[in-house]
């Protein structure tokens, strides 16, 4: 059970005739395939994930020995140790080598279309808290895993259709009931023979049952590397709690940040010129939730929130540069509500800052109540796009409101450009 990778190499697919997509099997390996297609609403590759989580509570219980009346028949009262690497699931994604799997994730311009790899990432750290959360008794009932926030996405090179990708999750950090989740996703450049780093990602997830927090089993570093991956999670959680604190919707901005904002709204001729009003830039979009959309647990699946937010995201950003634009981050995205079936989500989007080639878009996600006219927020999410072939137009608040939010948008591009700079990523150049 410890440590699984997936294959979706064009090699490890069985051809047919009839089927257009493949079906799962067994290697000889031992490794697990998945099927190439969309289910439902999900990628083949977020469905195959959730299918492994199965498969390895199917295998503990082989082993347990257990007769299958007392499967699910006790209440979870042991929290275990368990090293990151006992977690560890890798999923590699044939873009390069099965032309028939590209297809499927490929947008108009030939690019790879980003929300669904930001689905594909949620199912994978959800796959690998359900590993680490597990104590493999099949007597216990399992816990429920829901995403609490992604803490960072950072783009770190180009994303290129013509080269498979590997994603690699594993648990990083544990608290009382969250685990952090890093995943490093590579790209395979035939060129040099190896893989390439291209993106990093970190989710925090919290196990759940019975609608409340449960514990979960504690995080025991067996390497350098996994006790340095420890502290840095440790790190990320301190960080987390002081941004938290200084957020501009608790506390008012600091003293340099003020008199940025006094001097572009006192005067009009202290405005940019050629500015488009930050209310100018907003976009909208609703939408129904089908049960093609719901998790494990019966929600909608927060990897269908993400890519939806995107694809709104990366439509206004299109509009506002009025060319394409790039990807760069996604920050802090944090799940304030759960999602039912059935429900009508409003996805908010407006370019709250713009600064050089680079500026931040954000998306509020509300649930709507249409008996009595009223809305909860569910998700926030911000992104960071860059247009690097084209002058873009300053974005300007005219409300104090709007100004909150435009030095948040600032915020944010200054961390993610001290963070792509730390990380020597290739992007800098965009930011």
């Amino acid at each position: 059970l410890a440590g699984t990778m997936w294959s979706l190499r064009s090699g490890c697919f069985r051809s047919s005739g009839k089927a257009p997509f493949p079906i799962p099997r067994r290697s000889q390996s031992g490794h697990s395939e998945a099927r190439a297609g969309t289910f439902g609403s999900r990628t083949g590759t977020t469905q195959r994930l959730w299918e492994q989580r199965e498969e390895h509570e199917a295998a503990a219980r082989i082993q347990s020995g257990v007769h299958p009346t007392q499967f699910n028949t006790e209440t979870p009262a042991h929290v275990l140790e368990k090293m990151p690497s006992e977690s560890l699931v890798e999923i590699t994604l044939p873009f390069g080598t099965n032309p028939e799997f590209r297809a499927g994730y490929v947008n108009f311009f030939g690019s790879i279309r980003l929300g669904k790899i930001l689905e594909d990432l949620d199912a994978l750290a959800g796959t690998v808290s359900h590993h680490h959360a597990s104590d493999n008794n099949p007597k216990t009932r399992p816990l429920s895993i829901v995403t609490a926030s992604v803490d960072r996405i950072d783009i770190l090179d180009k994303l290129l259709a013509d080269r498979d990708m590997r994603m690699r999750g594993v648990p990083t950090y544990v608290g009382r009931s969250s685990m952090e989740i890093k995943i490093d996703v590579d790209t395979f450049d035939t060129a040099i023979d190896q893989w390439v780093p291209v993106m990093v990602a970190r989710f925090t997830m919290v196990a759940m049952y019975q609608g409340k927090s449960a514990a979960v089993n504690q995080l025991s570093p067996a390497t350098e590397e996994e006790e340095q991956l420890f502290q840095i999670g440790l790190a990320n959680r301190a960080e987390a709690k002081l941004e938290k604190t200084a957020s501009l919707s608790l506390v008012p901005p600091l003293p340099i940040e003020q008199a940025h904002i006094h001097a572009t709204l006192m005067t009009d001729s202290t405005r940019p010129e050629n500015y488009i009003p930050l209310k100018d830039t907003f976009a909208q979009s609703i939408s129904v939730c089908q049960p093609q959309q719901q998790n494990t647990n019966g929600k909608v699946f927060g990897g269908v929130l993400l890519k939806e937010a995107y694809v709104l995201a990366w439509a206004n950003a299109n509009k506002y540069a009025q060319d394409q634009p790039h990807f760069l981050a996604l920050d802090k995205v944090e799940f304030h509500k759960p999602v039912e079936i059935g429900s009508i989500l409003t996805f908010n989007c407006k370019v709250t800052y713009q600064e050089g080639n680079a500026f931040c878009v954000k998306v509020t996600v509300e649930k709507l109540n249409t008996r009595n006219h009223t809305s909860v927020t569910t998700n926030s999410l911000y992104f960071t796009f860059t247009c690097p072939d084209r002058t873009l137009r300053p974005v300007v608040p005219e409300t104090y409101r709007e100004a909150m939010e435009y030095l948040d948008g600032k915020r944010r591009l200054t961390k993610g450009r001290t963070l792509a700079n730390a990380a020597g990523s290739h992007m800098i150049r965009f930011y």
